[in-house]
């Protein structure tokens, strides 16, 4: 209770002062000075009735000296000069008034005691000695005014008398030396014991960023290693499932594969995204996207994992639907798949329908936000755990009506970045669910309609394409899914950074997909020679850069030097294919 109390004392008087003036050293200042007006005013009444008239002189020139300094401190003279004032003015009143009042023995005397302590939270070391030696040196000129009869004391005191209150005095002067070397020391010591707790926590906070730092390099290494050769593996799939020539048989072995190969893909990403999120760094890149493609592709995804199971799975999509829209392509189907593969991943039998609806906003009154609602007929979400279900690693303990086949329940991440994604978009995400009959999850995402649509990827035609990776077998990968889709296009390769600059400066190439992580230095090095080193028409070459790691301050050195589009390993060979027409129309 004290304690609080002496906080609220403390802090009130700080903030009623001006920011320049709020150190320890101006508070403790302030206060004494304020104390020591309120004591005089306190003794003013006193002295007046007891008709000591040279008191109430000295009395009154104090506090308006006091006063003064208050004031010129105030104004911002330094409290270092202020201090060259403030001993000779209560040192000198308290003499003043004992040389009048009977010397050494006067009662005016007990107040010297105290004058020194004034000192101790307002100066410094050497200013305390000064405040002491001062003290001293007045007491001994009284002393010695009194004992040649200078002084005429009220009442008359032997020599004995007379060195028994000096020695009194004395004995109190040498106790504020005392006083003033604990304190030093206990000062010294309590900044020795903050100083050693806060080269401690300096340490342990080092400690921890290093921590970070080597988290996220081990997170983007790992990363980067197992989407290379996921790469390579996807790649190759797609190529025989496309393959006119590949023997049917081998067509739900391919559809497996590459079903295992997503699924491995997907916990890959949910680890990276979660990443991000927690460093603040997720990467958004908005475009404009035709809506009810976006959405029918994205449910699509899914319909072979729906077919396999007994269930009825549907998609209505509201006639109002704008076509193009404004948002992040990727985080949109993201969230939109994220529920769709929560909804199977626990429904048996039943059903799972989404619906994408226009709603108007209430604020507004102007139908600006889209709501994507997926049901689900599936065992539902147990009261306890419907707070926790958007917590990261948190999973629902698997019903028996799922089977003891079910055993890709994921990583218990894929709800806890869908509610990350939806806020990132600034919009909301519900949930409603009774255990055994089902769920429901809705969001409700700021709905940003583009009047003016992308332009169409003119027809193929012949396309001078420069493939850069250290990773034959990515070189290989991308240049087959071009070949297969646009056979006109002539392929050049380049193994790392140095062959990639050599072939720039020395061909014309319609476009360059670049890889940014090479041996010798990065893409984004590469980009930055070409567009400073290059006459024109080399340094304007379009570049896709691809990279198993994306994140801002890729996106933000990818558009500083001038790369067109950012796209992730593993690559969409639709998506792929889509930006190449693009960026060579």
């Amino acid at each position: 209770m004290a304690s609080n109390f002496d906080r609220y004392v403390f802090t009130s008087i700080r903030r009623r002062l001006p920011p320049h003036l709020r150190s320890l050293r101006d508070f403790y200042f302030y206060t004494l000075s304020i104390t020591g007006l309120f004591c005089l005013l306190l003794l003013l009444p006193v002295l007046v009735l007891t008709d000591q008239q040279i008191l109430t002189a000295v009395a009154l020139s104090c506090g308006a000296l006091l006063s003064l300094t208050l004031a010129l401190w105030r104004l911002g003279v330094s409290l270092t000069w202020i201090q060259f004032f403030y001993p000779p003015i209560v040192i000198g009143g308290i003499c003043f008034s004992a040389y009048h009042t009977g010397g050494i023995m006067s009662p005016v005397m007990m107040s010297i005691g105290m004058a020194p302590s004034l000192a101790l939270f307002t100066v410094s070391r050497r200013g305390r000695y000064a405040w002491l030696l001062l003290t001293a040196l007045s007491l001994t000129f009284l002393w010695w005014a009194q004992r040649h009869g200078r002084v005429m004391p009220q009442n008359p005191s032997s020599s004995q008398t007379l060195i028994l209150g000096a020695s009194m005095i004395a004995l109190l002067c040498i106790a504020h030396v005392a006083l003033f070397i604990l304190y030093d020391a206990a000062n010294a010591q309590s900044i020795r014991t903050i100083a050693l707790k806060s080269r401690a926590l300096n340490n342990l906070s080092h400690d921890l960023q290093l921590t970070h730092i080597h988290k996220a390099r081990f997170l983007s290494t790992v990363s980067h290693e197992i989407r290379t050769p996921l790469n390579a593996v996807m790649g190759y799939l797609g190529l025989l499932r496309n393959d006119p020539h590949s023997a049917s048989i081998n067509a739900s072995y391919i559809e497996g594969a590459q079903s295992a190969a997503a699924q491995l893909m997907t916990v890959i990403n949910d680890l990276v995204d979660y990443s991000h999120i927690q460093q603040g760094r997720l990467a958004l890149s908005y475009q404009t996207v035709h809506l009810p493609q976006l959405i029918s592709n994205a449910f699509e995804t899914l319909t072979p994992q729906a077919s396999h199971l007994p269930i009825h799975y549907a998609l209505h999509l509201d006639p109002n639907l704008p076509t193009w829209i404004h948002t992040d392509p990727h985080r949109l189907e993201q969230i939109f798949t994220n529920l769709l593969g929560n909804a199977l991943k626990f429904t048996p039998n039943g059903s799972v329908i989404a619906h994408i609806l226009l709603k108007v906003d209430p604020q507004t009154s102007a139908p600006k936000l889209l709501v994507i609602q997926v049901n689900d007929s599936g065992i539902g979400i147990p009261e306890q755990a419907m707070q926790k279900i958007f917590e990261p690693f948190f999973q629902l303990q698997p019903a028996p009506t799922l089977g003891t086949g079910n055993a890709l329940r994921g990583n218990g991440l894929g709800l806890a970045i869908t509610q990350r994604l939806v806020e990132r978009l600034g919009g909301v995400i519900h949930v409603s669910s009774q255990e055994g009959i089902g769920s429901c999850f809705e969001v409700q995402l700021p709905l940003k309609i583009s009047a003016d649509r992308p332009s169409e990827p003119s027809p193929p035609k012949d396309i001078n394409l420069l493939i850069v990776d250290d990773h034959a077998t990515n070189r290989l990968v991308a240049a087959a899914t071009i070949k297969q889709d646009l056979p006109r296009t002539r392929i050049d390769e380049a193994r790392n950074g140095t062959e990639a600059l050599a072939k720039m400066k020395a061909h014309c190439y319609d476009l360059v997909l670049m890889d940014l992580l090479m041996p010798d230095f990065s893409g984004i090095e590469v980009v930055r020679r070409i567009r400073a080193e290059c006459a024109a028409p080399h340094r304007h070459v379009k570049v896709i850069a691809l990279t198993a790691y994306v994140s801002d301050e890729a996106l933000h050195q990818c558009q500083e030097v001038g790369i067109d589009v950012l796209l992730p390993k593993p690559f969409d060979r639709a998506i792929l294919i889509q930006t190449v027409l693009q960026q060579t129309a």
